[in-house]
């Protein structure tokens, strides 16, 4: 039984905490699909796995192999310009949500640094019936060899309707020059109940390992 319970524990653990931080936004990172140069991606152009491309259109950047900027993807190794070629454009994705469940937004931006000034676009959060974010963004630090990526500070809401829209949109109207993203995820919060068994089970852990120290 001794042995028996940590490994319990253990589960417990595993399947509350990827509960938790279950990514609902999906290729948040844009690896997919693959590419090793540049995709250019018009409106309406299903190319980007999970995306839904509007304006005029957007690039799909390999950070290694592009031959126009240098620097590293925040994650992985591809990452997104909303001004695509010809810019400008914009991106959304439509995922589920539970009613009355808190979600918290974080994404990795930068600008195109090929393109001299400030790149900018508005994030959106919404449903149909509510906005629970709309707010612009900005960025002009970027150079060759270093993208200085900045994370956007977590957003949380709470969804009231069983699907949700987050979208970004161009607002620099230039080609090329626009806002990077990278590594977007929407994370569920842990509710109270699930806290409550994750602290329960590292209780009954920490209790059955003292217990084993004192024989």
């Amino acid at each position: 039984m001794n042995r028996t319970l940590p490994l319990l524990v253990a589960a417990l653990l595993t399947i509350v905490g990827n509960a938790a931080q279950a990514n609902v936004i999906s290729n948040g990172s844009f690896e997919t699909p693959d590419t090793s140069t540049i995709i250019v991606v018009g409106a309406g152009d299903p190319t980007i796995t999970n995306w839904t491309v509007g304006l005029i259109g957007v690039d799909l950047v390999d950070a290694a192999g592009n031959g126009f900027l240098s620097g590293a993807a925040a994650d992985g190794e591809q990452y997104l310009d909303l001004d695509g070629s010809p810019g400008p454009g914009s991106i959304s994705q439509t995922f589920a949500t539970t009613p009355a469940t808190q979600y918290t937004l974080t994404f990795d931006y930068a600008n195109n640094y090929t393109t001299p000034g400030t790149a900018q676009a508005l994030v959106q959060v919404a449903d149909g019936a509510t906005t629970y974010l709309s707010n612009v963004i900005s960025h002009n630090t970027s150079v060759a060899g270093n993208l200085d990526w900045t994370s956007y500070p977590a957003f949380t809401f709470t969804a009231q309707q069983a699907t949700t829209t987050l979208s970004f949109m161009s607002m620099s109207g230039g080609v090329f020059g626009g806002i990077l993203l990278d590594k977007i995820e929407i994370n569920a919060v842990p509710e109270p109940a699930s806290i409550g068994l994750i602290g329960l089970a590292a209780t009954s852990f920490f209790v059955v390992r003292r217990r084993r120290l004192s024989v």
